[in-house]
């Protein structure tokens, strides 16, 4: 008998409803992003944050490592959330419910995030390294590994090859 006969056998733990504290925290990057456009729409109006905008999007355009910094940034948050994603489609769980913490997400080169995660008690790497198919397939990547970077079992980082399909180029 392999260990998904037996995770068929035991029923799965409960869905737990997350208070909106680790709510907010899971999400803090895809909060930051909406609340520094809302703050800069209340502080100086929209006409500024729309001019701000073209100002930036030209400085895109023509710069270079403006455009590799802002490319990076938003592979992190779309990565970030979409690890946490496959991680819930996984079923990557302990046994009271709770998704291990996706910690971090920083680019490594053009087409690679790495994503720290923090495992909770009762979940192990083989949990995730389980769910890579299904967190590759959420991430759109053509490649993820888990690599242990610590010497704690607990932390580890999910490796996310995820080409530039639709993004401009160099």
């Amino acid at each position: 008998m392999t260990d998904d006969d037996i995770r068929r056998l035991v029923p799965l733990p409960p869905r737990r409803r997350p208070n909106p504290l680790a709510i907010a925290v899971r999400w803090r990057a895809e909060l930051l992003v909406t609340a520094s456009v809302a703050g800069a729409w209340h502080a100086f109006g929209g006409t500024s944050v729309a001019v701000g905008s073209i100002l930036l999007a030209g400085l895109i355009v023509a710069i270079e490592p403006v455009r590799k910094l802002f490319r990076g940034l938003v592979q992190c948050v779309i990565v970030m959330h979409r690890v946490r994603s496959g991680l819930m489609q996984g079923v990557v769980v302990d046994r009271s419910g709770r998704l291990p913490w996706v910690v971090a997400a920083r680019p490594h080169g053009d087409d690679t995030v790495w994503v720290t995660l923090w495992l909770r008690s009762g979940t192990t790497t083989r949990d995730i390294a389980r769910a890579l198919t299904v967190i590759t397939t959420a991430c759109a990547a053509t490649h993820t590994d888990v690599v242990q970077y610590s010497a704690r079992q607990d932390r580890l980082a999910i490796l996310v090859v995820r080409p530039r399909w639709g993004w401009w180029t160099n």
